[in-house]
């Protein structure tokens, strides 16, 4: 059996999906790595604000963007994980 070599994503719920993983894991770089994903475009911190309307550093914005992640379904996200978090999103 082989595994295929590509993914199809052919539906907008699928591909909002993919772009907001992708912000989550650009935000993650910026933060560790003082690392963005092109140096010509907005950084992922700036478009989540933008898109998201949220507020703070990134730190900040991360913890609420991983919070709307949640809500929406993107990512499992424990109750601990949950409190912890909403911590870091009100600081």
């Amino acid at each position: 059996m082989t595994t295929p070599s590509h993914i199809v994503l052919d539906t907008p719920a699928q591909i909002n999906a993919l772009r907001a993983h992708t912000l989550r894991i650009g935000l993650e770089s910026e933060i560790k790595h003082n690392m963005r994903l092109t140096g010509k475009a907005p950084s992922c911190y700036s478009i989540i604000k933008r898109e998201l309307g949220f507020k703070g550093n990134k730190v900040r914005v991360y913890a609420q963007y991983i919070l709307w992640m949640g809500e929406k379904g993107l990512l499992d996200i424990t109750p601990r994980d949950r409190a912890n978090l909403m911590a870091w999103a009100v600081k």
